[in-house]
């Protein structure tokens, strides 16, 4: 009866405990108990890559992807080539840096961050740009269809679920 005891509450203690998600090649997160995400194939958006979706309740809050970079590169490298392509592909729209910054993961590693906006028939987009790196590798994570109402919100929660992301090149 002891060992049963025993076998439940570790099988109890094994289902409470974070998942880790594989986003990409060698980059993984644990999001932490109680982060309201999932892991998923979007196939609007592209039916081989699975995206991280935020949510409140029943509310998708974002959709988060992950692109490979290679590595290497300075970070203002990174970010002068990026805002250029976004540029490019906005078709003369303006782009706004509305808030930017950085912070450590749970590993050390320093994580920047962009929050852009620009507007499109009037409406105004929003997204939330990562950049992730380490010497070897980098990681651009994208964070897309923010309601303009709840920017604080998805920055919050995908920051918290990138605190906890692995590189492991």
């Amino acid at each position: 009866m002891k060992k049963i005891m025993v076998i439940i509450l570790f099988l109890i203690s094994l289902k409470l405990s974070a998942e880790e998600w594989e986003l990409g090649n060698f980059i993984s997160v644990t999001p932490t108990k109680g982060t309201d995400v999932t892991f998923q194939i979007l196939d609007d958006f592209d039916p081989k890559q699975r995206v991280l979706l935020g949510w409140d309740g029943d509310e998708q809050l974002y959709a988060m992807a992950i692109d490979e970079q290679p590595g290497g590169l300075d970070t203002k490298k990174y970010w002068k080539g990026l805002l250029r392509e976004i540029e490019k592909d906005a078709d003369g729209q303006k782009l706004d840096v509305a808030h930017e910054g950085e912070f450590k993961s749970n590993d050390g590693l320093t994580i920047t961050y962009k929050v852009i906006t620009s507007k499109s028939d009037g409406e105004i987009l929003v997204q939330i740009i990562y950049l992730i790196k380490n010497s070897k590798i980098a990681y651009w994570a994208m964070v897309i269809g923010v309601d303009v109402t709840r920017v604080n919100e998805a920055y919050q929660q995908s920051a918290s679920v990138l605190k906890t992301v692995k590189l492991t090149k």
